[in-house]
């Protein structure tokens, strides 16, 4: 992962403790979307709700 993507994950972490890939995936690595300049985070919380978390590239 590259440095955006591991503050992001770090970010997320921070706000929720503990966080899942979410869907199907096995690892936070792809549990990332990248539209235009923008790349997004997506990830489960142990209550299974998911959220998302994004920055600019």
């Amino acid at each position: 992962m590259n440095l955006l993507k591991e503050k992001l994950v770090q970010e997320a972490k921070e706000k929720y403790r503990e966080i899942f890939p979410c869907s199907n995936f096995d690892s936070l690595a792809e549990c990332f979307t990248i539209i235009d300049d923008t790349v997004f985070f997506w990830f489960n919380t142990p209550d299974r709700s998911t959220h998302m978390l994004s920055a600019r590239i």
